[in-house]
């Protein structure tokens, strides 16, 4: 890689909330770790 970072947009898929809590679950299952999910913005003042 080369250059200055650049921001760039997402995908539909990757924007998929429902692939994405299942990939999550799925993961937690496999690896048998948990993670707790922590609201946006939590613990900001």
């Amino acid at each position: 890689m080369r250059g200055a970072p650049t921001l760039v947009g997402r995908s539909t898929a990757a924007s998929d909330a429902v692939a994405a809590r299942r990939l999550w679950t799925v993961s937690e299952e496999l690896t048998g770790a948990t993670f707790p999910v922590v609201p946006a913005g939590a613990g900001r003042e």
